[in-house]
């Protein structure tokens, strides 16, 4: 269980933490990060901030992070999400999942992999049931599970997926289920995709997944002639391969279903507000990459912190109950000439690390916005007091930008996501026709970034079906 900090505390001469007012605690942050960099130069410190604050509080960190302290940021995502992104954007070239959960209930053929989604996400699993065109429903996994026991499921080998759908695709081509000289891809992830099917060896598939090639061959027609086909794989899943969310894509637009109502592929994001932190600009996209600046994977910033690189850590919005450091991360906390948590419930283990402890709030007593992984936009709105001497994540990020010298975006929520809207005009994200807070609150569920370059649209919208790229996705379908 987590330790709820109530007011800022500060290791003393004595090793004990004692209580401090804010003011001291926040130029103490401010005078140990430069002194630190100053002896040890700008890449000397690390922030891992988990991705569960709200959009303008991402803003402010990128602010601080990108700006004054130019120190390397991890986000603390899991690897699955991170590949899920760069399938979307290079694959689809859209910086996010471009499906809607109506999917579920509007496809011929549902197939996930890796998923539980019978105990993990239930809410989607009664919307499968919910299906009234009585769906073939594929479920492929490594795992046994409530899901799997589905008829027709098929168990193969962990990390074994990735070669199994590129399996289907090669199968699909040889049997001219799809034409792929019809097809004109747009993005070197799809055409690289096409001239990797030469290599796809069946046998070496049949080895690697456990499967028989008739199950394999099997899966594939039912793949191929279905007209409405919706495939899904969560981004939390360690034992799926990386290259999954590209293969998965990649298939997709090759079987066209792009254009299909309830079609198309799209990862199950876990983190809560991945996408208000892309929103931001702190997983900031140009063209195929990821801003690595934020997303450096746990295990470089392990090395980093080995090899004595890292000398000061920040920790922002911790909760013992809900994001858990690596083991190996938290044996390395005790070699730090400097460590900062801030949060509502900090782990013991943690505690007896940490230099300075900055108390902040739950998420119950926070405002702010946030988009779900279907694109949705929404708004928290405080509804109780914090505790003690707690403040949001916003009012600190707020006070450390002003004691650095450095203009915050806004000095109220409000305010930022209003700045935030601005920096958005004419790009992807665009948030403008949202309106303000209270207008997103008073319409909730609009979608931002449903139109690339053209903001929002009012309703649950596919970009499989809606973006207007998607035309030159299609290949002719060809049915056997």
């Amino acid at each position: 269980m987590g330790i709820r900090p109530l007011a800022p505390l500060k290791r003393g001469s004595s090793d004990q933490l004692a209580q401090v007012d804010w003011d001291a605690a926040l130029r103490e942050f401010v005078g140990r990060m430069k002194e630190i960099q100053w002896r040890h130069g700008p890449e000397s410190i690390a922030v891992l901030a988990p991705a569960r604050l709200v959009t303008e509080e991402w803003l402010l960190l990128r602010t601080l992070v990108e700006g004054t302290l130019s120190a390397k940021a991890s986000a603390m995502l899991p690897a699955g999400t991170i590949a899920s992104l760069r399938a979307c954007q290079s694959a689809w070239d859209v910086p996010a999942p471009p499906g809607v959960f109506d999917e579920i209930e509007t496809a011929e053929t549902i197939v996930l992999v890796g998923t539980s989604l019978a105990q993990r996400q239930p809410h989607l699993w009664q919307r499968l049931l919910n299906n009234r065109l009585d769906p073939t429903v594929l479920v492929v996994d490594s795992r046994q599970s409530e899901t799997v026991r589905w008829p027709g499921s098929l168990l193969v080998q962990p990390g074994s997926e990735a070669d199994l759908f590129r399996g289907v695709a090669r199968i699909l081509v040889e049997q001219a289920l799809v034409d792929p000289l019809d097809f004109t891809p747009e993005t070197d992830s799809v055409s690289d995709f096409l001239d990797s099917l030469n290599s796809v060896d069946l046998a070496e598939v049949v080895r690697t997944t456990g499967l028989s090639l008739s199950a394999i061959v099997s899966l594939a027609e039912t793949i191929g002639s279905s007209d409405r086909l919706s495939m899904w794989w969560p981004d939390d899943n360690p034992d799926l391969p990386e290259d999954l969310p590209s293969t998965m894509m990649n298939l997709s637009l090759l079987m066209s279903t792009a254009s299909r109502a309830g079609g198309g592929a799209n990862p199950l994001l876990s983190p809560w507000n991945v996408l208000g932190m892309c929103a931001a600009g702190v997983a900031g996209i140009s063209k195929q990459e990821l801003n690595t600046a934020f997303f450096p994977s746990l295990e470089a910033l392990q090395e980093s912190l080995g090899s004595k690189q890292i000398q000061a850590l920040w920790i922002l919005n911790s909760n013992a109950e809900t994001t858990k450091l690596p083991d190996a991360l938290q044996d390395s906390l005790h070699d730090l000439e400097f460590l900062v948590v801030q949060g509502n419930a900090v782990d013991p283990d943690v505690e007896a690390a940490a230099d300075l402890i900055l108390p902040t709030t739950t998420w119950g007593e926070k405002t702010g916005s946030f988009i779900s992984a279907e694109r949705r936009c929404g708004v928290l709105t405080a509804v109780d007091k914090p505790p003690g001497e707690a403040l949001s994540d916003h009012e600190i990020l707020v006070r450390l930008l002003d004691l650095w010298g450095e203009p915050a975006p806004g000095r109220s929520p409000a305010e930022t996501f209003e700045h935030l809207t601005n920096l958005s005009r004419g790009t992807w994200w665009d948030l403008n026709s949202l309106g303000s807070p209270d207008d997103i609150r008073d319409r909730p569920g609009r979608q931002c970034g449903a139109s690339r370059g053209t903001g929002n649209t009012s309703g649950p919208v596919s970009l499989w079906q809606q973006n207007d790229n998607a035309a030159s996705h299609r290949p002719h379908f060809i049915v056997k």
